[in-house]
């Protein structure tokens, strides 16, 4: 990524733009919540094959809802299936 991620939302967006499995997740979910969202139809999103993400080398940073000071993790490496 080219710049920082702020929010969860900045997140989804970047990544909904994606041509890979998550930017299709992400759009096939937004889609089934525009159609209906008091009732979605969470079965369709169960059912879609996702991927693998892997972070190398990343950085967290992050905010408590006590302090104002800005928390950093540094030399994050994960993978999620």
């Amino acid at each position: 990524m080219e710049k920082p991620i702020k929010t969860l939302g900045d997140f989804f967006d970047r990544f909904s733009r994606s041509q890979g499995v998550l930017g299709l997740a992400i759009r096939n979910a937004r889609e089934i919540l525009k159609h209906n969202p008091d009732y979605p139809d969470v079965e369709r999103l169960l059912n879609q094959p996702f991927g693998r993400i892997s972070v190398e080398d990343g950085v967290l940073v992050y905010h408590d809802s006590i302090s104002s000071v800005a928390e950093k993790i540094t030399g994050l490496n994960a993978t999620l299936d």
